[in-house]
């Protein structure tokens, strides 16, 4: 008779972080860490009328082909030959997400920090020249498997879309009823590839370094930033947008066509998650789990909240 105990498991279905192996996250992994508001911004899309039409439209290709065939004509297409160093970043993160083959990586010239992902049959990923001079190589790596995110949740098809919309149609009269929804469906999607990110990284603290970049600049002149001083700010930020007129505002106004939320509530939203189950299953799934402290960066105790350093998170 086995008598070997039954193990008990989370509220997601998923095993304790105790009884994982060390291997490429599935199909089903990927749903743990998609953003409550990303599956609910795609299921109000796909309620839209007209919504099958535009998505019938996008995956004929005709965009897919035109955009590589831009990347292939504008950019340099990296690999074991061409530019190696920042090829190889790309292909551990693919190893962890179970991604096959490894998407084509390109680099455009651009002095603004940048990676965007595009294709649904056949995704590929472009990075800026200007990522590569404001990040370190760690974070950039970061920044692939935030792309890499959005491969494995899907949002390449949906992205397309967005570019086909705000082209073709948004000189239309009611072209908003489909462009601020997709806006706001794209700012969501970024929450499920930071995410990813943190996944890949083993903790929040090296995805928001990247934000950190991405908000005052160079690593050069960001790499002293004190981290509890942004944690502050962060929260302060949260203040400001709990007041219902001011958030409706930021959505009305300010954030109504971006692409990507502000990066205090990019913090804000990957601190709160990676304090949870889900994190911590799906990070050491991968063998990358690697809890720092918010405040200092130093690594935790053991599974206490109390960093190296005496704080506790």
């Amino acid at each position: 008779m086995n008598t070997t105990p039954v193990p008990s498991f989370m509220k997601d279905g998923s095993p304790p972080a105790s009884l994982t192996e060390n291997r490429a996250l599935n199909q089903g992994d990927y749903d743990k860490f998609i953003h409550p508001d990303d599956e609910a911004a795609i299921r109000f899309l796909k309620a839209l009328p007209g919504f099958d039409v535009l998505v019938r439209a996008t995956m004929a290709g005709t965009l897919e082909k035109m955009l590589y065939g831009q990347c292939l004509g504008t950019s340099i297409k990296l690999g074991p030959n061409q530019l190696a160093e920042y090829y190889g970043l790309l292909t551990p993160v693919c190893e962890k997400f179970g991604i096959s083959p490894v998407p084509e990586l390109f680099m455009e010239m651009s002095p603004i920090p940048n990676a965007y992902t595009f294709g649904d049959t056949k995704p590929f990923i472009v990075m800026s020249s200007g990522l590569l001079e404001h990040l370190t190589r760690e974070e950039v790596q970061v920044c692939l498997a935030h792309e890499c995110g959005h491969i494995v949740c899907g949002h390449s098809l949906y992205t397309m879309m967005s570019v086909v919309i705000e082209s073709g149609i948004s000189w239309l009269p009611l072209s908003d009823i489909f462009r601020l929804p997709i806006y706001r469906w794209r700012r969501m999607s970024e929450f499920s590839a930071d995410r990813a990110a943190a996944i890949f990284a083993g903790n929040s603290q090296k995805v928001i370094n990247l934000l950190i970049r991405l908000s005052g600049g160079r690593h050069a002149h960001t790499h002293d930033v004190n981290l509890a001083a942004y944690q502050e700010q962060v929260k302060e930020y949260q203040t400001i947008i709990n007041d219902t007129n001011v958030e409706s505002a930021m959505q009305t106004y300010l954030l109504a066509f971006a692409t990507h939320p502000f990066s205090s509530m990019r913090s804000h939203e990957i601190i709160k998650w990676t304090e949870g189950a889900a994190f911590s299953f799906l990070s050491k799934t991968i063998g990358t789990y690697d809890m720092r402290c918010s405040r200092c960066n130093a690594p935790m105790q053991g599974n206490t909240n109390i960093c190296t350093n005496g704080h506790f998170c």
